[in-house]
């Protein structure tokens, strides 16, 4: 081990900008890994649905209940001093919110493995007995909890049959019974469905972030890298207010993140580089490729109704197109600018041969 790190340091002193690429490149592996482990929740995603509670009766003082992320999550947020009993699809106990905050879930419940998936594929465990005495366990405080409740929203990914595809519409209506406070609270809501929407807008809004990378000079890749970087910086923040919109018990890792961190990584190197070379350009063209894959990762959001973000839609579309085109844009500069740079030292290097056997 010692020696191995002797030679990392004189590698490091030798060959800086190996050492770099180096750098890059464990990064990249590690963050490539985390994405594609397994996923450690399920976030809400762009989509055409859109859930929402009409009614609460009787109305409490002090309990919010309302759907996020679209259609993904029934949320429920009691103020101290309030309980909340939520019952399980089999009617066992599923979820209980205590008067100090503490929210605590029936690890025998059935309802607990089915709601941690949106489509309630999770498997159930043996241990699971609607029919035995609940054991709770918590798994949170501050009043707050927030599940996939399967009642609320259409559980397959294909369109429901009386959606004709080309007009909003009620796919159903939905009701639920809790008990707030030891009385027995109905909540009646309904499933709407919204047709796609053109994503022609966004793409054209997206081309005038191209307009910075026509100032670019052969000589100076910087200009390059840094727009790159920033851009990537959008991409990360775009994707921590969607994650954000994700309830936090359900959250997980921002996984969607890595790509963008790969490619402000990629950018800052192309900037410590400095240099117009054939390393500088192909640093800048990682850049561009994670901007790129970032924006095709998420360009469902091009033509989704509804967005679980805090963002306004139109910004968040826009952001993606950005992406896509300035991730194009940088992807041919620095694609053309090794060729280029590739041909040059080849022509040097014939050159010097020629001269040399002269």
């Amino acid at each position: 081990m010692i020696v191995f790190s002797r030679r990392v340091r004189q590698l490091g002193r030798s060959s800086p900008t190996l050492c770099s690429f180096f750098a890059l490149g464990l990064l990249t592996t590690v963050l490539l890994i985390l994405m594609a482990g397994p996923a450690l929740a399920d976030p809400a995603v762009p989509t055409n649905y859109r859930s929402v509670v009409n009614v609460i009766d009787p109305a409490p003082l002090g309990v919010t209940i309302e759907i996020v992320g679209g259609d993904a999550f029934l949320s429920i947020a009691a103020v101290e001093g309030n309980t909340v009993e939520v019952p399980g699809y089999f009617g066992e106990p599923y979820l209980l919110i205590d008067a100090t905050g503490g929210v605590w879930l029936n690890t025998r419940s059935p309802t607990r493995y089915i709601n941690q998936d949106r489509y309630g594929t999770t498997e159930i465990p043996p241990t699971a007995d609607a029919q035995a005495d609940a054991e709770w366990d918590q798994v949170g405080s501050g009043g707050k909890f927030a599940w996939h409740d399967h009642r609320t929203h259409w559980m397959s990914p294909d369109l429901p049959p009386t959606i004709a595809g080309d007009r909003a519409a009620v796919v159903f209506q939905w009701s639920l019974s809790l008990t707030i406070n030891e009385v027995e609270t109905e909540i009646r809501g309904e499933l709407l469905w919204f047709p796609s929407t053109n994503a022609v807008g966004p793409l054209l809004v997206g081309i005038i972030g191209m307009l910075p990378l026509l100032a670019y000079r052969r000589d100076r890749p910087m200009s390059v890298a840094i727009i790159a970087m920033a851009f990537e910086a959008m991409a990360i923040f775009v994707t921590m207010v969607q994650f954000s919109a994700t309830p936090e018990f359900d959250r997980g890792i921002p996984t969607g993140a890595a790509i963008p961190i790969v490619g402000t990584v990629a950018a800052m190197v192309a900037l410590w580089l400095g240099t117009s070379s054939i390393r500088s350009w192909a640093t800048i063209g990682i850049a561009g490729t994670a901007l790129l894959w970032w924006a095709f990762s998420t360009a469902t959001a091009l033509t989704a109704p509804v967005l679980p973000s805090a963002l306004p839609a139109e910004l968040e579309r826009a952001s993606v197109s950005l992406a896509m085109w300035v991730g194009i844009g940088v992807v041919a500069i620095a694609g053309f600018e090794l060729v280029r740079q590739t041909r040059h030292t080849t022509f040097d290097r014939t050159v010097t041969q020629h001269t040399e056997t002269g």
